[in-house]
């Protein structure tokens, strides 16, 4: 079984994971690669490329569904002016035929921003670099269930006090 001390033991190093693994064991911020295990096809080869594309990535764990057995990634957002258009997010269950790798893991001392919905579950908004970060965060950026985590260096997590929640109306 996959763990965070395992991950943390391997010195931070890169470690190969199942979907079940990702699902049960690593926590939301997490960076993970997926890959088809395929190789890349040269650049001007733009149709393979593109189908190679959508089976080999990588993402920061932003959510766990487990009643749906589904974790998702978040593979970059693109903006215009400063607003965000478009945010790209991948699912991936555990029927999955893709190989995955944890690449690294939150850092102690970093504060993830949770949107905690009884319904949705757990959704990864940010990871701040300590609370008053993650607390301007929250002024600028609205967040009605916003909880914040902080990462110990243990590689477990604990909740801050709820005094955060003077976000932006």
């Amino acid at each position: 079984m996959l763990t965070v001390n395992h991950i943390a033991a391997a010195g931070a190093s890169q470690r190969a994971a199942t979907a079940r693994e990702i699902l049960d064991d690593v926590p939301l911020g997490a960076f993970i690669a997926y890959s088809d295990g395929s190789p890349q096809p040269p650049a001007r080869f733009k149709n393979k490329l593109s189908a190679w594309e959508r089976s080999n990535g990588v993402g920061t764990l932003v959510s766990k569904d487990l009643a749906r057995a589904t974790f998702t990634l978040h593979e970059g957002a693109f903006s215009s002016r400063g607003t965000v258009v478009l945010t790209v997010v991948r699912n991936h269950g555990l029927e999955s035929r893709l190989q995955f790798t944890v690449t690294s893991l939150p850092t102690a001392g970093q504060v993830l921003i949770v949107n905690r919905s009884a319904i949705a579950g757990d959704e990864l908004t940010h990871i701040a670099d300590g609370a008053d970060s993650a607390r301007a965060f929250l002024f600028g950026n609205r967040c009605n269930a916003a909880v914040l985590i902080e990462v110990q260096a243990n590689g477990s997590h604990i909740e801050l006090s709820p005094d955060h929640v003077g976000a932006a109306a």
